[in-house]
């Protein structure tokens, strides 16, 4: 699915039968975005664009029946936390995160407010919700991808290479849910393909880039 029709589903969440609609429009609804990066990044900007339209197209109309806010560069923690206490402070109809760090956040000091979430990884594997056809607490969303898939990076690595034995795994977040959730992933399909799993944070990675680039520096140019 192409970005556009990705983003543009998260209006399916606003979506009211004609009547409940009718009912609503003497109320403004209120919707933040905590965004990732900073107000400058296309990325963002595009996304929250497609979103305001998708809403649109609902009969959302900015001005009229919802009000749309973005807080930007909400990928730090303590960012993300500030973020929440003005959302606390001020609570709005729905939240929408897409960041992790905006999720825990929510989950953790405003779990009362109803929340999308937005390429959560794998939020059953990480147990914020049972299943996501009907997910628990105050909140659902969408995810990009599953754990178990990276398990299938080792098995397409054994079919190009069938005598491997060992196996470095380099990550920068591996003491972190997302990184542990990952190499437990990993980890589990080793055992059945024979493989011996080694594991190093992304520093290694940058002191073997550094010395590589001093030993044979036509390679790093590659």
């Amino acid at each position: 699915m192409r970005r556009r029709e990705f983003i543009a589903l998260f209006g399916s969440v606003f979506t009211l039968p004609a009547t409940a609609r009718a009912q609503q429009q003497d109320r403004v609804r209120r919707v933040v975005s905590l965004e990732a990066g900073p107000e400058s990044d296309p990325i963002g900007r595009e996304q929250t664009a497609i979103f305001r339209d998708g809403l649109r197209k609902l009969g959302w109309i900015e001005g009229r029946n919802i009000k749309f806010e973005v807080l930007w560069q909400a990928a730090k923690a303590e960012q993300a936390k500030a973020f929440v206490a003005e959302i606390v402070a001020n609570p709005p109809d729905v939240v929408l995160a897409s960041t992790l760090q905006a999720f825990f956040a929510m989950r953790r000091d405003a779990n009362a407010i109803p929340m999308v979430f937005n390429n959560l990884p794998d939020p059953v594997g990480m147990g914020f919700v049972s299943n996501l056809a009907k997910p628990d607490g105050n909140f659902t969303g969408f995810t990009a991808y599953e754990f178990v898939t990276a398990a299938k990076w080792l098995e397409v690595l054994k079919e190009l290479a069938p005598h491997v034995t060992r196996v470095a795994m380099i990550m920068a977040n591996v003491s972190r849910p997302v990184g542990e959730g990952f190499y437990r992933a990993v980890q589990k399909g080793a055992g059945s393909l024979g493989v011996e799993l080694l594991s190093f944070a992304a520093t290694v990675l940058r002191m073997f880039r550094r010395e590589l680039r001093h030993s044979r520096p036509s390679l790093m140019e590659v």
